[in-house]
C-alpha cells in the first residue's frame, strides 16, 4: 500500500509537463468534480481509480519517484544551476 508521503510521477500528455503527486493529491484529481452519489476512492483503491478515470486521459502515471527526484525538484537554486549548465 502507498504512503501518504510517497510521490508519484506523473505525466501530463497535453504539455509533456512531469509532475510529482502525492497519493492524497492523486486522490483529490480523482474525486474532484463528482456528485454527491460519488464514492470517492482513498488510499486502498486509489490505484484502481486513477486507471479508471485519469490514465491514458490528459495523464500517464509514469511510477514511484525515487527520492533524490523529490530532492533535487524541491531545490530551485540547483535545478536552476543545473538548467544553466546545459544552456
Amino acid at each position: 500500500m502507498a504512503l501518504a508521503d510517497d510521490r508519484y510521477k506523473i505525466h501530463e500528455l497535453g504539455t509533456n509537463n512531469i509532475y510529482l503527486w502525492t497519493v492524497p493529491e492523486i486522490l483529490e484529481r480523482i474525486n474532484s468534480n463528482r456528485n454527491e452519489e460519488w464514492l470517492a476512492y482513498d488510499e486502498v483503491d486509489w490505484l484502481e481509480g486513477w486507471m479508471e478515470w485519469e490514465e491514458g486521459d490528459t495523464f500517464h502515471l509514469i511510477g514511484k519517484a525515487l527520492e533524490y527526484e523529490y530532492r533535487w525538484l524541491n531545490q530551485p537554486d540547483t535545478k536552476l544551476k543545473h538548467l544553466k549548465d546545459r544552456c
